[in-house]
């Protein structure tokens, strides 16, 4: 990949992304920057500091050496905190990187709108920086929202409390007249800022100059990796004694504040001080949960003299206590170093030995042992971190940002999870924002079962099992569901938290009951993934129960319908939340299809008694059909729909819903439902496409489209934490708040990686005879035209072994690292065959079909070594396709320009604004200069009304062009592409090839009533060099790399303010 144009291009569309307005001199200083730090080598290495221009939000932004962070101090905001977590406690860290704040600032809306700083369904409460503890639910009576709320009169709703924020650490000077905290430092005041987040060890660190550099400021936070319920703050203060006026010393009391005004949704049971050891300490309980407390007892000393902390009486009332240390800086002794040590011990907590001292107690304990052993503690920490890796890592050499992703994606899923000091009896609830927000009320979605649990799988396999082992553990409280509404089986609640009822945010029934399947499937998953003692008793005592019992209740909820011979469902909602109380959903049929196959070939291995009903019902049951073969969402569905999220999809991955028979009418699937995905649908929805055509197409790059699509739209700096949504303004989106952090994004993205371009599965073959089960990996490995040099994934963890597996241009390779086992390798034979029924559009494609496969048995120390895919064009002679390729104007939210270019008739890139010209730059790659002599144009719904085509004459590199005094107030580049040839600032010379082509539609765009792939608008040019005009300054050669695209105008809805929708633009030299 072309990172000087990716990175350039890029920056523009984040920006008007960001801001909603045309390029200005904020672009010229954005794209001067990046040529800056790009250089005349274009080394990985420097362009590295300024991968965030991909970036909605990349003011400031910075990735060095595993570290992300901001050179920017502004406003209190969600999407620019960083926060710490070690997956027992967390806190999300505000500007000046201690303390708590309220959001004062959204810098995606109107900050002065109602409900602008709120987080969204169910509480809908303003955001603020927090302090978490795992599992700490409450109950609470009503919520702000619910979807059933007559449910609350047979049960409370579960959600997350958070704890008071014990990073509260304060200075003051001037007696008290100025303080250093997170509600009273201004804008103005702090310069020289820096807040960074380590990726390797999870510690944030800020500094900044405080009252024009009187002050230089630092912090670092610290959540314990070893010690989990500890953790540090370390404070430095230093003076400029330069600054000071009339005076020869600063007086500074610095404040050690627990304050129970931070926590939401709590009860203060009991506070107080402890003198002897400089302590001050809180307990509080989780609303309406007396028999459960969080204790944060907090010890802090000072490295500068003899001073010693003292309780603050003045600070302290009946809801805070508080202690103080007074200090002089001078120019002698001009800087000071204060460590406060925390202890967080919450009834939750696990200590692998039952507990003969309270929680204060052990808190207590906890801070005082660890206090003065600081550089200790730091080393212990790194070196748990360091474990945890355990050298895992995946590597995309051509692509810095998508590298970078997978390792913060990595990075925020560990963070938030554990391994140690969890109860068999409860397992690891994981929350969607995790422990440094309470979006979503904090509780358990499926995202914890089918979006982060299979990304750890790899990398840190206790953890996953933990994660199932919670649902294994609230089963009982499923069986009860069941019962109660007099169904045999279980029925897990669509959330859950301290327990597993049904509320009114989390029904149980008529609504997603696919969240049972879900579950199954994440429970299989681990057994087929195979870590160490994960055998057939893990089998038979933990997912068989799992599975037996959802199998039982799907047999008993589906109805018979004897007029049609098929079992049907009714009243629910698929993931699709568009679409609620429908009958047969699709996603949800196939996979009570799936899972009573698993069921009778589990009960089967294991030797457990099989109800016949189970292979009736898998066999009849209803997966709603159109006459074209294309799957419908539910009975009933219209070809108007709009999915909010991936739903059909879901069967090809990660259902695995793919057979000889459902191949072609997958792919078909896939095609009609990318065009259907609503713009403000959530981040999972992308990863699931990419996964859906690594595994189905053989041709183009669209796996790694979607790939780029499931990033850049929504991952936030200066922290790369994801959003939910693509457009996080809550009054152009639909009223949506987004969660965040999102880890479910994280995990998608790290599956379609995993999962989709690696085309690794974790499977299992049946023995026709014993009916036993063999566990194997599938692997499917295939070329990456978007990413030269292809992917790496180091210390995959399978069969408790240690693989390396690699793409790269021209294999596949599975090395067995580590371990001293062989593992099975099932490599299915992937022949293209030409479908004549996709012929909608006139470019056709050519589609895979699985046929024979091949066993391996992979020794230790052995490779396997298999020749890749190698994906067909879909059109032959495009010279752009599956190029790099980037807009310089908006796009709709959630569009990325390589969908245009990706060989895919059905994925698109559509123009923000119908009045505006929307502009794409294509890069032919390196050494790679073409003539272009015609070209063809597929639209979506809304073909342009005009294009227009430039190139840039000569082999350039376009680094090598910026003069040093066009740093400060470079010209747009946009401008030098409308520019008459000389008058462009940056000395590059556009020529227009083809100018102000009127597109005529070919086809009558109708509201068809048909569920089918329908024909579209196409276009065809010639381009008559003759007819060029250009100077003799590049040999008259019309021999280009960089290739322009324009486009004016939206034929379609007058209503619509959105522009033109290009679905593939051929370019033919």
């Amino acid at each position: 990949m072309s990172l000087q144009l990716g990175l350039v291009l890029v920056a523009y569309w984040a920006l008007v992304a960001a801001d909603g307005a045309e390029a200005g001199g904020d672009f010229n200083a954005v794209f001067a920057s990046v040529f800056e730090t790009v250089g005349a080598s274009g080394s990985s290495g420097s362009e590295a500091k300024k991968l965030y221009l991909h970036l909605k939000d990349d003011d400031g932004t910075f990735y060095e050496n595993g570290t992300l962070g901001s050179r920017v101090f502004c406003q209190n905001t969600y999407t620019r905190q960083p926060y710490v977590a070690n997956g027992y406690i967390g806190a999300r860290i505000p500007n000046v990187g201690l303390g708590f704040s309220l959001d004062t600032f959204n810098m995606w809306s109107d900050p002065e709108v109602p409900g602008s700083l709120n987080n969204g369904w169910p509480l809908r409460e303003q955001r603020y920086s927090g302090a978490y503890v795992s599992d700490f639910y409450c109950l609470q009576e009503k919520l702000n929202s619910t979807n059933f709320p007559e449910l609350d009169e047979h049960g409370y709703t579960t959600v997350i409390s958070s704890i008071p924020q014990w990073t509260n650490l304060q200075f003051s000077i001037q007696n008290g007249s100025r303080w250093f905290n997170a509600t009273e430092v201004q804008v103005e005041d702090a310069t020289s800022y820096s807040q960074n987040l380590s990726l390797k060890d999870g510690i944030v660190a800020t500094e900044l100059d405080w009252l024009g550099g009187l002050l230089t400021v630092r912090s670092e936070i610290i959540c314990h990796k070893k010690i989990m319920p500890l953790a540090i703050i370390s404070l430095s203060i230093k003076l400029n004694s330069d600054l000071l006026i009339d005076a020869d010393e600063l007086d500074i009391e610095i404040h050690d504040i627990l304050d129970f005004n931070t926590s939401r949704r709590t009860v203060l049971r009991d506070s107080g001080f402890d003198e002897k050891n400089q302590g001050i300490h809180l307990t509080v309980e989780p609303e309406n949960v007396p028999y459960s407390d969080t204790v944060i007892y907090s010890t802090a000393s000072v490295e500068h003299g003899e001073e010693l902390f003292i309780p603050n009486i003045k600070l302290s009332t009946n809801e805070k206590v508080a202690q103080s240390c007074k200090v002089k800086l001078s120019f002698d002794n001009p800087s000071l170093t204060i460590r406060k040590y925390v202890g967080v011990v919450s009834s939750e907590y696990f200590s692998g030995y039952q507990k003969n001292i309270s929680n204060l107690d052990f808190a207590k304990q906890i801070a005082i042992q660890s206090k003065g052993h600081y550089d200790d503690l730091l080393s212990a920490h790194r070196n748990a971190w360091a474990q945890l890796y355990d050298g895992a890592q995946i590597e995309i050499p051509s692509d810095d940002f998508l590298e970078m992703t997978a390792r913060s994606s990595m990075y925020h899923l560990l963070a938030n999870t554990r391994t140690a000091n969890i109860s068999d009896a409860r397992g690891l609830p994981v929350p969607v924002s995790g422990l440094s927000a309470d979006s979503y009320g904090g509780m358990v979605f499926w995202d914890s079962d089918i979006w982060m649990q299979p990304a750890l799988l790899p990398f840190a396999p206790k953890v996953a099992l933990q994660i199932s082992n919670y649902r294994n553990v609230t089963q009982h409280e499923a069986v009860s569901n069941a019962r109660r509404n007099g169904f045999p089986g279980a029925v897990y609640p669509w959330t859950s938290g301290r327990f597993a009822n049904c509320t009114s945010t989390g029904p149980c029934f008529d609504y997603e009951y696919h969240v049972n399947i879900d579950i199954a499937l994440a429970s299989f998953q681990v057994y087929l993934h195979g870590a160490k003692g994960i055998d057939d008793d893990y089998l038979r005592y933990t997912t068989w129960p799992i599975i037996k019992n959802a199998a039982v209740f799907f047999a008993s909820f589906v109805k018979y319908n004897e007029t049609l011979d098929i079992y049907e469902t009714h009243n629910l909602t698929d993931p699709d939340e568009f679409a609620n109380h429908i009958s047969n959903g699709a996603f949800t049929n196939a996979g009570i299809k799936m899972l009573l196959k698993w069921a009778t070939e589990i009960g089967l291995h294991l030797e457990e008694d099989i109800d016949e009903k189970w292979i009736d019902v898998s066999q009849k049951i209803c997966i709603p059909k159109a006459p074209s073969n294309i799957t419908l969402e539910y009975s009933g569905m219209n070809s108007s729909v709009e999915s909010k999220q991936a739903d059909v999809v879901l069967l090809i991955y990660p259902l695995n819903y793919i057979d000889k028979e459902w191949h072609k009418n997958s792919i078909k699937d896939l095609y009609f439902y990318s065009e259907r995905q609503s713009a403000s649908g959530p981040a999972m929805t992308s990863p699931v496409y990419a996964s859906a055509a690594a595994a189905l197409l053989d041709y183009g790059s669209s796996s790694q489209s979607h790939l780029y699509k499931s990033v850049q739209p929504f991952l936030r700096g200066p922290f790369a934490q994801f959003s939910e949504q693509a457009n996080d303004d809550f009054l152009t989106n639909g009223l949506t708040q987004p969660a965040f952090p999102f880890l479910t994004a994280n995990g998608g993205f790290l599956q379609s990686i995993l999962y989709g371009l690696t085309g690794i599965r974790f499977s299992y073959a049946i023995d026709p005879k014993t009916k036993k089960i063999t566990r194997k990996l599938k692997f499917v490995p295939t070329d990456l035209p978007l990413l030269p040099g292809g992917i790496a994934i180091k210390n995959f963890k399978y069969m408790n072994q240690v693989l390396d597996i690699i793409i790269d241009d021209c294999h596949g390779t599975i090395f067995h690292k580590m371990g001293d086992t062989p593992i099975t390798v099932e490599a299915p034979e992937k022949t293209a065959v030409t479908d004549k029924e996709y012929k909608a559009y006139s470019f056709s494609s050519a589609q895979n079909s699985n046929l024979d496969s091949y066993m391996h048995t992979l020794y230790p120390g052995e490779k396997l070594i298999l020749p890749l895919l190698k994906p067909m064009k879909n059109i032959d002679g495009n010279i752009v396709e599956s190029k790099e390729a980037a807009n310089l104007t908006e796009g709709v939210p959630g569009d990325v320009a390589y969908s245009a270019f990706d060989g895919n008739n059905y994925t698109h890139w559509q123009s923000f604004r119908k009045n505006e010209t929307a502009i794409l730059m294509i890069d032919l790659g390196k050494n790679n200069p073409q003539i272009i002599k015609s070209g063809s144009i597929l639209w979506g719904q809304n073909p342009a009304r005009n294009i227009s085509i430039a190139v840039l004459p000569g082999i350039f590199e376009l680094n090598n062009l910026i003069n040093e005094k066009l740093h400060d107030k470079a010209a747009l580049l946009k401008e030098c592409i409308k520019a008459s040839e000389g008058n462009c600032r940056l000395n590059l010379s556009f020529v227009p090839v083809l100018q102000d082509l009127k597109i005529k539609p070919s086809e009558q765009f109708l509201n068809s009533t048909d569920i089918n792939l329908l024909p579209g608008n196409s276009t065809e040019f010639t381009i008559d060099e003759k007819h060029v005009n250009h100077t003799d300054s590049h040999g008259g050669s019309m021999l280009t790399r960089f290739v322009v695209f324009s486009m004016e105008g939206a034929y379609g809805d007058e209503s619509d303010s959105q522009g033109a929708t290009l679905k593939e633009l051929v370019l033919r030299s």
